[in-house]
């Protein structure tokens, strides 16, 4: 699977972005006249896109100058919509658009139409965005899956066009809320996360990652950013593809040991735990203090389901704590069920069956649900165990008849 990944450690802004996947490799000349045709429409704006060598890095960077120009949102609306811009750009663009007008708007309390006029400086806002998303066409990043690192925000105070106020701006701290973006606090007392530039990850990011692995590197891009900073103040963007077969994700990992709880207390547990949306339960027999016997309950879940299960779970057995690793990345098979009409000695029965597979298609392993399977063994009156093997070559080999095709 092909990727681009975002690396936001010192925040990203509309004219990074520009800037990093121009330096990625999008064609310059496609996203300049892009904005260009935009720009040229608002009147009194310069571009400038030069390759830069700044802290000792080779990169590029992105300067717009214009004149505070005002207009309403919908005449905005109305320069992507007949410009030369493909049908899937303008919808794009106009879509990061609204990410952010609707956040500023409900900041401000003030119509979306008028937001222009307020708040925000058209040519600025509009050609980051416009070059955005002509750099991710040209780049055909809608072909790719996209990843980012959380973003850097800042810290300390920063003036917003209304006063000085604690970073995150509102307008960046509602775009957060509402896409869910993880976000890091720091590492310099600036900000470093701009509405503009939380909008554009919000509507390009297909999934927010705590760290990347398995990855090979093809290309690297860096798009400088204005401000002089304790730290480098650069985006950083990689392409590449993906070495692994399997899908990635993260999961947390729940333990408690308890020594006074009754077994079938555990078993209920254990069933109420798994029929609640649980990934795995296991419950492992250990030695405790002073010599007696208890068990280690351990729980494989999902992040967001962490806290419910250690609630759960204190209220289940009463253990005085829930050892947790919030954290953990894991690589696993794809996994659907799907129903299949078999034949058992001569009577066709329909019976559940989980398949695992890779990215590829290729089969990992197949297993037929064990309460369709004990069904099906009583009323043929056949050993379970017959069911289960039956089912599973059966369905393997059609498979195996299919690829062969």
């Amino acid at each position: 699977m092909d990727f681009i990944l975002i690396d936001p450690y010192s925040g990203a802004s509309g004219d990074m972005i520009v800037s990093a996947l121009i330096d990625l490799g999008a064609d310059k000349n496609y996203v300049e006249e892009k904005m260009r045709e935009i720009s040229d429409k608002i009147g009194n704006v310069t571009i400038v896109i030069n390759k830069k060598k700044k802290y000792g890095i080779c990169g590029t960077k992105m300067d717009v100058t214009s004149k505070d120009e005002r207009k309403k949102y919908s005449e905005v609306v109305t320069l992507v919509k007949d410009s030369s811009l493909s049908i899937d750009e303008k919808n794009d663009i106009l879509s990061i658009m609204d990410i952010l007008i609707t956040a500023e708007s409900k900041v401000h309390a003030i119509k979306k139409d008028d937001i222009f006029n307020y708040d925000l400086r058209v040519a600025d806002t509009i050609i980051d965005i416009v070059g955005s998303v002509s750099a991710y066409y040209s780049l055909e990043m809608n072909k790719k899956k996209v990843l980012s690192l959380p973003p850097s925000v800042g810290g300390g105070i920063a003036d917003i066009g209304h006063g000085v106020m604690s970073v995150p701006a509102p307008a960046t701290l509602e775009i957060i809320k509402r896409y869910n973006i993880p976000i890091k606090y720091g590492p310099v007392d600036s900000e470093l996360l701009t509405p503009t530039g939380a909008a554009i990850l919000a509507y390009f990011v297909d999934e927010f990652i705590n760290y990347y692995s398995n990855l090979r590197i093809t290309e690297i891009g860096y798009g400088f950013g204005s401000k002089d900073l304790d730290i480098i103040n650069v985006l950083k963007v990689f392409s590449g593809r993906v070495d692994n077969n399997y899908i990635e994700d993260e999961i947390s990992i729940l333990e408690t040991n308890i020594d006074d709880t009754t077994g079938e207390v555990i078993s209920n547990l254990v069933d109420n735990l798994m029929k609640e949306g649980a990934l795995d339960v296991s419950v492992i027999p250990t030695m405790m203090k002073k010599g007696r016997l208890g068990s280690l309950i351990r729980v494989i879940c999902r992040m967001k389901d962490a806290q419910y299960f250690i609630d759960k779970i204190i209220q289940e057995t009463g253990t005085l704590g829930v050892r947790y690793q919030p954290y953990i990345h894991r690589s696993a098979a794809i996994r659907n069920n799907y129903i299949f009409s078999v034949d058992f000695y001569g009577i066709e029965r329909e019976i559940s069956v989980k398949i695992a597979k890779d990215r590829e298609g290729n089969i990992i392993r197949v297993s037929a649900e064990y309460e369709d399977a004990k069904k099906i063994a009583e009323e043929l009156n056949i050993p379970i165990r017959d069911v289960i093997l039956i089912t599973e070559y059966e369905v393997i080999k059609r498979y195996k008849d299919k690829r062969e095709r």
